[in-house]
C-alpha cells in the first residue's frame, strides 16, 4: 500500500499567510525606501535653498563693504577740503547719516587719536599705532577692514576700517 502524501502545508490558512507574507514584505520595504529617498530629496532642498542665501548675503555683503569704502573715501574728500575746526562737525553729520558707522577717529601718523565723533567710548588722545587697523593700514595705505571683533562700545559684531587721509600726497592720518 502507498503512503499517504502529507502535506506540505497542512492548515491552508497558514499556506495562505505565508504567500500574502512576501508581498507586504516587499511592501513595506518599499515604504521604507520611498521615506529614505523623500528624506534625501528634501536635504538637497534644504542644502540648495541655504547655498543660495549664503550667496545672496555675500553679494550684499561684497556691495555694502565697498558701499563702506565709497562713503569713507568721499568722506576722506571732505575732511581734505575743510578746515580742522570743521571736520568734527562733518564726521558728526556722516555718522548720525549713517547709523552703521558707531564711531569715527581720527588717527595722525603718530598713532595718537586726534579727532573723533562716538557716541560711546573716547579714545582721544589714545596711542593706537600697535593696532592692526593702524599698522595694516599705514603699511598698506590702502582701505583697511579689520577681523570682525565684539566692539567695547555697543557690544555688537563689528569691523574696523581704516582709510588712510593723504595732504599734498603725504599721509597725515588715518579715518
Amino acid at each position: 500500500m502507498p503512503e499517504p502524501v502529507t502535506p506540505r502545508y497542512p492548515d491552508l490558512r497558514l499556506m495562505l499567510s505565508r504567500i500574502n507574507l512576501i508581498p507586504v514584505i516587499t511592501l513595506a520595504i518599499l515604504m521604507v525606501l520611498a521615506l529614505f529617498y523623500r528624506t534625501w530629496v528634501t536635504q538637497q532642498a534644504v542644502r540648495e535653498a541655504q547655498n543660495a542665501r549664503n550667496r545672496e548675503i555675500s553679494r550684499l555683503s561684497e556691495f555694502y563693504l565697498q558701499d563702506t569704502v565709497n562713503l569713507l573715501q568721499a568722506l576722506r574728500g571732505v575732511l581734505d577740503e575743510i578746515p580742522p575746526e570743521k571736520q568734527g562737525a562733518a564726521l558728526a553729520q556722516v555718522r548720525s547719516a549713517y547709523p552703521r558707522f558707531t564711531a569715527f577717529y581720527v588717527v595722525d601718523p603718530s598713532g595718537m587719536v586726534s579727532l573723533e565723533d562716538t557716541g560711546g567710548l573716547s579714545l582721544l588722545g589714545f596711542d593706537l599705532s600697535g593696532e592692526p587697523f593702524f599698522k595694516d593700514g599705514l603699511a598698506e595705505r590702502e582701505v583697511f577692514f579689520s577681523d570682525p571683533f565684539i566692539s567695547l562700545s555697543s557690544g555688537n559684531v563689528t569691523l574696523s576700517t581704516a582709510v588712510p587721509l593723504d595732504q599734498q600726497g603725504e599721509l597725515s592720518g588715518i579715518l
